[in-house]
């Protein structure tokens, strides 16, 4: 049965779909970013300024170090973006949802109403139709 929500619902669950690929899209670009920082940080890790050598190969560690602090710092600042933007997309979701859920909810209530009303009218059809035999049938006799 139709009612003036269907085509606002439908718009509705579009969105609700849209809002979970780009949920599902923020969730994964959070995982690469937490991968890509945890195999940095090993690697990170593995490179130790020498104590003795030469001193070229000290300042080359020691800037390589540097570096990956850097790079470090970069990818802990694009794992707090990502995460910021999950956390976005999950509350625009379940604000989608409650206003999808609100139309659904006044979309099932129209669809009741329309459906009363016109049992309603099908009841006092039939009514009139067996108050018209009753009267037939009583002037025959």
């Amino acid at each position: 049965m139709e009612s003036q929500f269907k085509k606002i619902l439908h718009l509705k669950e579009k969105e609700v779909d849209a809002a979970r690929i780009a949920l599902e899209q923020a969730t994964e670009n959070l995982s690469d970013a937490k991968e890509r920082l945890s195999l940095l940080e090993s690697r990170a890790n593995d490179v130790d300024i020498p104590m003795q050598g030469s001193v070229g190969m000290i300042h080359y560690n020691k800037m390589l170090k540097d570096s990956f602090r850097k790079e470090l710092l970069a990818l802990r600042l694009n794992v707090d973006f990502c995460q910021s933007e999950v956390n976005s997309k999950r509350a625009n979701l379940g604000a989608m949802q409650m206003e999808y859920e609100k139309f659904k909810h006044l979309h099932a209530r129209e669809v009741d109403k329309r459906l009363k009303a016109l049992q309603l009218k099908e009841s006092k059809e039939l009514d009139e139709i067996g108050s018209q035999l009753y009267y037939a049938k009583r002037k025959i006799l």
